[in-house]
């Protein structure tokens, strides 16, 4: 009846033999149409699941409550192989239909051989290209980036002062080049001047010759006889030109002195143009020296460095993924190596992996602490013994009492967990005496305190689903929020026992 679902409202169910059985109503009920084979032993052989598979798990009873092995095994009913495969079915959804057929041992130690073959020829190639990465030097990645981060500062203020210095030699150099024109302007004026100054040298030599002419005029014997004819010469009225000179003399020799404190003046003006020039030449130079010799430099060195530790990164990162790759060979060589043991054998324990444990475990502690655990320091959930440990120690050396309560809280936390993580959840409970008032030692049973806390808790967390629990004495609590029956085992007080009507 795997091929198709096995419920329908318009059918009846029953629990005999041969009819719709009445299990196929309560697991369509927790969602499953329809169930899977259930591996039940190492072999991978299979059973049908049923609701009587995991009951227990869900329904305790009195005798089942003060057990020393974990409650979620069966005295005398299913093997443990076959409820640890209901349990990972009820939590992942996954019956392990999809076994995988193993070849003959010749043909598994041939493809064995050649996987593991690749695998090794991979590793060496990958050893080699590891090899042949270029060495940049080995940094710690944190040392690196800080670094990075440092050097990329460092660029960004070397390369403004660098702007900063190369406009400032800009300035300089535009400043000096009007300086220098203005030298040459000096220049070509001094120039004009000496020639100017020569001019009226010679005009006042001509005139000074001039004066002293006339004046020595009168020392000269002229000549009075004709050189041709021999015949005495007219004398001719001959002016003085001394007064004329003088007055002409005066005169240049102002334009001179003008001439010459112009010429001083201009000096004074091209001396101290040179001196800026020079000055400017000089912080143009500092500069140069400073771009040159440190500021380029500087720059050129931070550079080098922000590529050798850039290619650092690089390499680095390729040798992690080259190790990754080599971790993932290796683990799939090992994975293999174990799939492919002569001797295959299913473990369901091996399934409950660290996240379910942990999530369970998280259950089990929180309610041990709501439940106020006399003494509670830490409480897990033992994958060995599939039952809970408390402050170190097996719930089978706790007494009785202890041992209904933790069973109890074993079966909530089981009930809470498919709630909340599983694929498919019971959402019933029901429990017979979990606070087991027994005449026990008093060291052996549970706290007042744990008892009240207890039903406190499954009081308030009835959204986990429907909890009904039978109990001789209960704590006194608020149960107006709980359908609350008492049997009286008396006709005339109440209500006598389950069924109406019958009597013992």
């Amino acid at each position: 009846m795997r091929g198709g679902k096995l419920f329908s409202p318009e059918l009846e169910y029953s629990t005999e033999k041969g009819k719709l059985h009445i299990s196929n109503l309560w697991l369509h009920l927790m969602g499953i149409d329809i169930p899977s084979g259930i591996i039940k032993n190492a072999s991978c052989k299979r059973q049908n699941l049923t609701i009587r598979t995991f009951l227990h798990i869900f329904l305790i009873e009195e005798d089942n409550i003060i057990q020393k092995d974990s409650i979620l095994f069966q005295k005398g009913g299913y093997s443990k192989t076959a409820i640890l495969s209901t349990l990972l079915y009820l939590i992942t959804g996954n019956s392990f239909e999809d076994n995988e057929e193993f070849d003959e041992k010749p043909i598994k130690e041939a493809k064995k051989t050649a996987v593991i073959e690749y695998i090794n020829n991979s590793l060496s190639d990958l050893a080699s290209l590891k090899n042949e990465l270029p060495d940049y030097g080995y940094y710690n990645l944190g040392f690196i980036e800080e670094n990075i981060n440092s050097i990329l500062n460092q660029i960004d203020s070397a390369e403004s002062n660098l702007s900063q210095a190369v406009k400032r030699s800009e300035t300089l150099s535009s400043e000096i080049y009007e300086l220098n024109n203005q030298i040459a302007e000096c220049n070509m004026l001094h120039n004009r001047y000496q020639v100017l100054q020569g001019q009226y040298v010679s005009d006042i030599n001509r005139l000074t010759f001039l004066v002293e002419g006339e004046v020595h005029r009168p020392e000269y014997i002229q000549e009075t006889l004709c050189p041709f004819c021999n015949g005495e010469l007219e004398k001719g009225y001959q002016e003085s030109c001394i007064e004329a000179a003088s007055v002409e003399l005066k005169k240049i020799m102002l334009q001179l002195n003008d001439l010459n404190d112009a010429e001083e003046d201009i000096s004074i003006e091209k001396n101290n143009l040179e001196e800026m020039n020079n000055v400017l030449q000089m912080e143009r130079a500092q500069l140069e020296e400073i771009i040159n010799s440190k500021l380029k430099p500087k720059i050129k060195h931070l550079r080098h460095l922000l590529h050798l530790y850039r290619k650092s990164m690089e390499v680095q990162s390729q040798i992690r993924t080259i190790r990754h790759l080599e971790h993932n060979m290796i683990d799939d060589l090992n994975a293999f190596e174990m799939k492919n043991e002569v001797e295959v054998k299913y473990k369901p324990k091996e399934y409950f992996d660290f996240l379910i444990l942990q999530g369970i475990s998280t259950i089990l502690e929180s309610i041990l602490e709501a439940c106020n655990f006399d003494n509670l320091s830490s409480a897990y959930f033992s994958k060995d013994t599939f039952d809970v440990v408390v402050n170190g120690k097996e719930k089978s050396k706790f007494g009785q009492g202890y041992r209904a309560f933790l069973n109890t809280v074993v079966a909530l936390t089981f009930m809470e967990y498919l709630k909340q993580c599983g694929t498919y959840s019971p959402g019933i409970l029901i429990v017979d005496s979990p606070i087991l008032s027994l005449k026990e030692k008093k060291s052996e049973q549970a706290s007042e305190n744990m008892k009240e806390s207890l039903f406190r808790y499954m009081l308030k967390h009835q959204d986990n689903g429907q909890m009904i629990i039978v109990e001789n004495e209960i704590p006194e609590l608020d149960y107006s929020n709980a359908n609350l029956i008492y049997f009286s085992k008396d006709i005339d007080d109440g209500r006598y026992g389950l069924l109406y009507g019958l009597t013992e």
